[in-house]
Formats: C-alpha cells, sequence, structure tokens
C-alpha cells in the first residue's frame, strides 16, 4: 500500500484556504462571530483537513485544481471516481476510501455550508456502505479474565524486580493494561489522563476515573471507581513506580516515559501490543479490548452483553451482535474440542491396533 500524501492548506487555492481559516476563527467576544468549526477538537479538525488535503492531491493529479471554482461545484461525480480509483490503484481498503470521503464532505459543510454536497455521502440516494463496504477484520476473542491473569503475574514480579527501570515499567504496564480490561476506555483518553483531574482518590480511599465532556469521543461526562483489583495495580504505580520516572514531580501526566514525558497514543499502542503479542502471540491493540470485554461479556449471559453496553457506552444492539457473535464462537470452539478428542482417541486406536498387527504373525510365517 503506498501512503497517500495531501496537501497542506498552504498550497490549496487562495479561496479554499481563506475558507479554512475562517471556519476555525474563534470567538473574540461572547457575542461576536465564530467559526462553524471553532468548537471541533484538535483530532477531529486534523481528519477533515487531512480528508481535504486528499481531495486536492487528486485535483492536482488530474491538473483541474484551479481558483475560479467555489470548493462545493468541484466535487463532480468524475472527480469523485477518479479519487476513488486512484486510491483503490495505491492499495487502500474501500473503508478507508469511505473515510476520506465522509471527510471530504464534513469539510465541504464548514468551507461552502450553502452548497447541497449529500451525494458525496449519498450516492444515489444510498449510504456509503452500500458501495464501499468494511473488510472483517480478523479478532481472537481472548476471554478478559485470562488476560487479566498475566497483567497480575507482571504486577507480582514487578514489585520484586531488583533493577529499578524493570520495577517501574512492569507496574506501569500491569496498570495500564488493567484500566483497559476492566474499562475498556479509548486510547486517546488514556493518554491525556492527568492525575487528580480524570484519576482521584475519594475521601473513603477509593479511586475515582473521572471524565467531561471534552474529554470523551461520545461528548457526555462519564466516571467510575475502579474495582478493587484495578485499584490496587493503580496505587502500586502512582506510590512506587510513577515517582521514579525523570521529572514526575513536575508533571500531572498519569503515565510517564522514561524521559519523564506524558505517554504519547502510539506508545502505549506499543505497549499494549507488546504485552500482548508476548503472551498469546497474536496482533491486538489497546482498542481490542472493548471487543474482548463485550465478547466476555456475552458469553457469560445476554444481560452480562446489556451490562457491557453500558460500560463501554455503545447501543444495545451492539451488545445483541456481540452476543451471538460470541455464541457462534463458543459453538465453533466446542465443535474443535470434540474433533481434537476424536482425532486422539482414533490416533491412539491405531497406534494400538498397528502395534498388535505388527507382532502378529502372518500365515507362513516363523514364528520368533
Amino acid at each position: 500500500m503506498q501512503k497517500l500524501r495531501p496537501l497542506r492548506p498552504a498550497q490549496w487555492p487562495a479561496p479554499d484556504r481563506l475558507a479554512w481559516e475562517a471556519a476555525f476563527t474563534p470567538a473574540r467576544r461572547l457575542f461576536s462571530k465564530v467559526g462553524a468549526g471553532a468548537h471541533l477538537r484538535p483530532r477531529t479538525r486534523d481528519l477533515y483537513r487531512c480528508g481535504y488535503g486528499i481531495w486536492m492531491a487528486n485535483l492536482a493529479r488530474l491538473g483541474e485544481l484551479v481558483d475560479d471554482e467555489r470548493p462545493a461545484a468541484r466535487v463532480t461525480a468524475a472527480r469523485l471516481d477518479a479519487m476513488i480509483a486512484w486510491m483503490r490503484e495505491l492499495g487502500h481498503a474501500d473503508s478507508t476510501i469511505r473515510t476520506y470521503l465522509m471527510s471530504l464532505h464534513s469539510a465541504l459543510r464548514l468551507l461552502d455550508p450553502t452548497s447541497n454536497t449529500s451525494h458525496i455521502i449519498r450516492p444515489h440516494g444510498r449510504p456509503l456502505t452500500t458501495y464501499l463496504r468494511a473488510a472483517p477484520k480478523p479478532f481472537a476473542p481472548l476471554d478478559t479474565e485470562d488476560v487479566m491473569r498475566r497483567v497480575i503475574a507482571l504486577h507480582q514480579s514487578g514489585k520484586v524486580a531488583p533493577c529499578p527501570r524493570t520495577r517501574r515499567d512492569a507496574l506501569r504496564d500491569a496498570a495500564l493494561l488493567a484500566l483497559f480490561l476492566r474499562r475498556g476506555p479509548r486510547v486517546s483518553t488514556v493518554a491525556a489522563m492527568r492525575l487528580g483531574t480524570h484519576l482521584v482518590e475519594q475521601g473513603d480511599g477509593r479511586l475515582l476515573c473521572r471524565f467531561g465532556p471534552d474529554d470523551l469521543k461520545t461528548r457526555r461526562r462519564l466516571s467510575w471507581n475502579l474495582d478493587a483489583e484495578c485499584a490496587e495495580l493503580m496505587r502500586d504505580y502512582c506510590r512506587i513506580a510513577r515517582p521514579g520516572f525523570d521529572g514526575a514531580a513536575g508533571t500531572d501526566a498519569l503515565w510517564l516515559n522514561e524521559a519523564g514525558q506524558a505517554l504519547s497514543v502510539p506508545q502505549i499502542t506499543t505497549i499494549f501490543r507488546a504485552h500482548i503479542h508476548a503472551w498469546f502471540q497474536i496482533e491486538a491493540g489497546p482498542h481490542t479490548a472493548r471487543k474482548w470485554l463485550r465478547s466476555t461479556a456475552a458469553r457469560r449471559s445476554p444481560q452480562a452483553a446489556f451490562d457491557a453496553a453500558e460500560v463501554l457506552g455503545h447501543t444495545p444492539q451492539v451488545s445483541l451482535r456481540h452476543y451471538a457473535e460470541a455464541s457462534e464462537i463458543a459453538a465453533a470452539q466446542r465443535l474443535a474440542n470434540h474433533l481434537r478428542a476424536l482425532r486422539r482417541k482414533s490416533e491412539s486406536l491405531a497406534a494400538r491396533l498397528f502395534a498388535e498387527a505388527e507382532l502378529t504373525p502372518q500365515p507362513g510365517e516363523p514364528i520368533a
């Protein structure tokens, strides 16, 4: 797959560049004019800019990037089809193409709000998913309690590790993984956690995770008390390991690296992937923990599946789908176990019969 290189805003035609800057103009006074996208989070803004930059790169490739067209007027069916064909030639999946088209549509709503651009996300009056389907991703349905046992073992080994760095890393990683396995927060939310703001020790000694609308993708408030097992790991990290990182006293970032800086999203992802691969020989990132929580709960009972919906903040329909998937997986596992047992039985029977045949003299053979 060849990487896409979006055109930067400085390379856009002047009307597009000025419209983009105006869309993100913050309010200087309470009732002054504000850009239509000023309320968007930086990550959302970056996604829109990238999608529109890919569109600009497509037009430049076609030799059709000119200054005298309105942003929405440039979006013709032929140019959209050319962009899709170009991205497929570069090896990008339909799900990726769909994401960029949706980002293009969202960007145009900011740049040219009076124009109708619904045809981008509803070609022929039908949603993009009708034409650009996402390929199912491979998913190893680990039981969260099986993974949690490995996390506890990591924590215990860290507490007795003679090397300070090994101890710090083990206690940090155990607390980090436990948080994903127990509550399934999004990795960007975890990376932004701050002591005293997002992790708070209450008067009764319980640890509270607390997030506001600006901290979550769903734009709602969310808080929960850590369970006893997870809280123990978090306390040991905060009291034993975290103070040992360089510069820990000068920052309120919860998760630190050896340089005393807050762990980034890629760093947290690397930590999670490394441990899961070492333990189970599979590739899985932090977001997979949300699937493990759903599938584990669904295997327990339908009610547990709906409890997972409440914990993770998704709809009951998602829980029902995972309950069905988990039931199918469990049935397949039972069948595989049964076939394996039959195979072992037949192999042992065949070996015994073969040995007896070797020892039984055939007619005309001398008896030793």
